[in-house]
Formats: structure tokens, C-alpha cells, sequence
């Protein structure tokens, strides 16, 4: 009789809670952050493209502190090292360009066409903003708390309970 063995399962890997939070921050912010370029187009505002590339810097650095974070751990540190330089960098050219692109404006010289700013959906899009940084400073509370405290303080006070 010929015996047929079965192809080894893999194991799923579970994404840490960390993990959980940056892909959750990382969905939020590029939500927002495709939203508010539409925003900005409409609403002639130069500020809300602004801050839409600095969400778009931190989407980045989301997804790649994703990718450290599910990284071996050999890579990981280095991976969160590269990743900061590059959200870094990406800061530092957006400021220089929509810097430049401030100061064009500003030139005396050259008449500029005036566009209504719509301040109502810059104001929406602050609360907005605000919202989903608060909502992501809770997920990171509350899903990184456990994992960074490890299980026992909750296994403690179960016994203690048990015991009570």
C-alpha cells in the first residue's frame, strides 16, 4: 500500500497588535489622505494640499513600519531606522517644495488671479484630520498596551480574583 503524506500546513501568522494599528493607521490616513487632495483641488486651497502631503508622508511611514513590523527581527530595527529617514526626507522636500510655491505667490510683481478659498471644507477637513488622529492614538492605546505589557498583569488579576 502506497501512503500519500500530506503537504506540511503553514501556520498562519497572526498580525500583531501592533501590526493591527499601523494597518489600521495606515487605511485611515490613506483614506483621509486621497479624500482631502479631492478637498484641496475643490476648496483652491494651498494649505489643505499641504497638510495632504504630510498625510501622505505619514501613510508611508505607516505601510513601512508595517512591513518592519512583520519583518524578522534582524531587520526590524533597521527597517524602522530607514523608514523614519524616509518620512524625514519626504517632510523636508514637501516643505521646500510647497515653500517655493508660497513665496511664487507672494511675488509683488506678477498679478495673480484671485480664487475663492472655501474655508468650510478646510474647517471639515481639520475636524476630520483631528478625528482620525485621536482614533488612531486610541487603537494604538489600547491594542499596544496588552502586547507591550504581555499578558501577565491580566493573568495576575484574574488569579488575584480567583483567589479573592
Amino acid at each position: 500500500p502506497s501512503h500519500t503524506v500530506a503537504p506540511p500546513r503553514r501556520r498562519r501568522r497572526r498580525l500583531s497588535k501592533n501590526a493591527r494599528v499601523l494597518l489600521l493607521a495606515g487605511i485611515l490616513f490613506s483614506f483621509i489622505t486621497v479624500t482631502q487632495y479631492v478637498a484641496a483641488l475643490a476648496a483652491h486651497s494651498l494649505a489643505l494640499a499641504v497638510d495632504c502631503a504630510s498625510m501622505l508622508a505619514d501613510t508611508i511611514s505607516y505601510s513601512g513600519n508595517l512591513l518592519a513590523e512583520c519583518a524578522p527581527a534582524r531587520l526590524k530595527q533597521r527597517l524602522e531606522l530607514v523608514m523614519s529617514a524616509i518620512s524625514l526626507l519626504l517632510l523636508f522636500s514637501f516643505t521646500l517644495f510647497f515653500g517655493l510655491h508660497a513665496i511664487s505667490n507672494l511675488d509683488v510683481g506678477t498679478p495673480v488671479k484671485q480664487q475663492h478659498v472655501d474655508a468650510t471644507i478646510i474647517l471639515v477637513f481639520a475636524l476630520l484630520g483631528i478625528a482620525f488622529d485621536v482614533a488612531s492614538l486610541l487603537a494604538f492605546k489600547v491594542w499596544h498596551w496588552d502586547e507591550a505589557h504581555g499578558a501577565a498583569p491580566k493573568a495576575a488579576a484574574r488569579t488575584a480574583a480567583h483567589a479573592a
